[in-house]
């Protein structure tokens, strides 16, 4: 299994990330300051209910962060699957440090009635486990009513919530009839360091966006 961690993105909290091996079983992870101070193992995911998803926003409250002239805290990360019985048997992995890159994914649009035209550089939104997923166009589209293309959109922001796992995880209904979906996991996510631990830092130049949750139907 492959686990890894981001702490440079919002400044606040701490991404985790890991390979999704157990699905079945489920995850127990840990995690501890090493600078400027080290401090002892913190463990999420309990025996009776361990973690089902392959990731993880850790908030890192009381954890001292980055601000001008002090590095702010550096933080590891270790991943195991849960398994019954002590936990001197779990197998833990270290997480490695990577960056958030600007993802790619291979969309769908699909016209209504009406027809549709997106210049270059036009942006879409959608809730993506529950923040905004921001992809834009790299190239204009127009196409008639009821005409179907696929082309390859770029993330707007570098951010785990742009990730997108799967076919249909970014799902939007921008006008009459029509649809815009990703018909692929998104590609080119994160960029590894190489290191063990990750400092909590601000990713500088991204611009505030917002996106909207669709309205239940």
């Amino acid at each position: 299994m492959k686990a890894h961690l981001c702490g440079l993105w919002d400044g606040a909290n701490l991404w985790t990330q890991w390979e999704d091996v157990a699905p079945e079983t489920g995850y127990r992870l840990r995690f501890r300051v090493v600078l400027p101070k080290a401090g002892e193992w913190r463990m999420v995911g309990g025996s009776e209910a361990p973690l089902r998803k392959p990731w993880l926003v850790l908030q890192m409250g009381g954890v001292q962060h980055a601000t001008e002239g002090n590095p702010g805290a550096t933080v590891e990360v270790q991943v195991a699957i849960a398994k019954t019985g002590p936990e001197s048997d779990l197998e833990w992995v270290q997480a490695t440090e990577v960056t958030f890159a600007r993802s790619r994914c291979r969309f769908e649009f699909t016209a209504g009635p009406r027809g549709i035209h997106f210049p270059k550089g036009g942006e879409f939104s959608c809730i993506v486990d529950g923040a905004g997923a921001h992809y834009a166009l790299q190239q204009e589209i127009e196409l008639a009513a009821g005409d179907v293309a696929e082309m390859e959109l770029v993330a707007t922001l570098l951010t785990g919530y742009c990730q997108l796992d799967r076919p249909d995880h970014f799902v939007i209904r921008p006008g009459l009839g029509t649809v815009i979906r990703n018909v692929a996991p998104s590609e080119d996510d994160v960029e590894e360091t190489g290191q063990t631990s990750s400092a909590l830092r601000v990713m500088r130049g991204q611009p505030l966006k917002i996106a909207f949750a669709a309205p239940a139907s």
